[in-house]
């Protein structure tokens, strides 16, 4: 099998396009309110 041909093998196979972009901006997202509670527990409230 020519080099040229195998390596076409390895191509990454993205079926679903656009999924990958969607799920790690799901991701940043979750982190970025995960650390938003971090910072700011419930219950923190000092305006009482």
């Amino acid at each position: 099998m020519p080099l040229a041909q195998r390596a076409k093998i390895f191509i990454p196979f993205d079926p679903l396009e656009g999924f990958s972009d969607a799920l790690r901006s799901a991701e940043l997202r979750v982190e970025m309110e995960k650390r938003a509670q971090d910072e700011h527990p419930a219950g923190d409230d000092f305006d009482d």
